[in-house]
């Protein structure tokens, strides 16, 4: 990356080694008008922040843009704050509870549709990964007399044309527009749970069967 010759020499020189060196660099910020340069990474794909200011001569590490765990002079202690984070992230990875949900992909040019069953872990980032988004929306349904919690992006008809084929599912007289992506697992209430095989094939069904497409305007 340019980057890496065009700090060559400072401290955010060494910064910028070691995160790439262990890390996925997402991004890198030149220096802005508070002497400041940043750099977006990953760390067990979720996104961290870390700066280094010159004026300062200190380093900023903060999870997203707002939650900082680290603030000071010493790159040695950055490192090791960093270090901790990825092991919390693998504990807290290993610890996290799958479930098993239907995907329903829609192509909004097309209307057609693709379902599939998929065993995730019950994660936020793994939903904005899977859905493709930053921010979700959970809508509770009832399909076949049973409630049902349906994850979307928020957002999409934000981000996209409105003018589109969109596949409405009818069912227990209401339609749902399933915008992009749209994951469908159990709902009890204050968590997401499993589906069960009979869950699967209910929700196939009515997907399947109860479409209608139409143009959003």
């Amino acid at each position: 990356m340019s980057s890496k010759s065009k700090y060559k020499g400072d401290r955010f020189d060494n910064l910028y080694k070691y995160i790439e060196e262990n890390y996925i660099v997402v991004e890198v910020f030149g220096e802005n008008a508070l002497g400041t340069r940043y750099i977006d990474f990953l760390i067990n794909d979720k996104k961290y922040i870390v700066s280094y200011n010159s004026k300062s001569d200190s380093y900023v590490a903060s999870r997203n843009e707002w939650d900082i765990f680290y603030f000071g002079r010493s790159l040695d202690e950055l490192k090791q704050a960093l270090s901790e984070e990825e092991e919390k992230g693998k504990v807290v990875n290993s610890m996290a509870k799958e479930i098993t949900v239907l995907v329903v992909k829609s192509d909004v040019r097309t209307g057609e549709l693709v379902v599939e069953k998929k065993t995730i872990a019950d994660e936020l980032d793994v939903y904005y990964k899977l859905i493709g988004c930053s921010c979700i929306d959970i809508q509770r349904r009832y399909i076949y007399n049973k409630q049902y919690a349906l994850v979307f992006d928020d957002e999409f008809r934000l981000k996209n044309d409105v003018s589109l084929y969109v596949p409405t599912m009818e069912a227990d007289d209401y339609e749902e527009e399933l915008f992009g992506v749209v994951v469908i697992a159990n709902d009890k209430g204050d968590e997401l749970t499993s589906l069960t095989e009979k869950d699967v094939q209910n929700i196939k069904k009515c997907v399947v069967n109860n479409i209608l497409r139409y143009r959003v305007w």
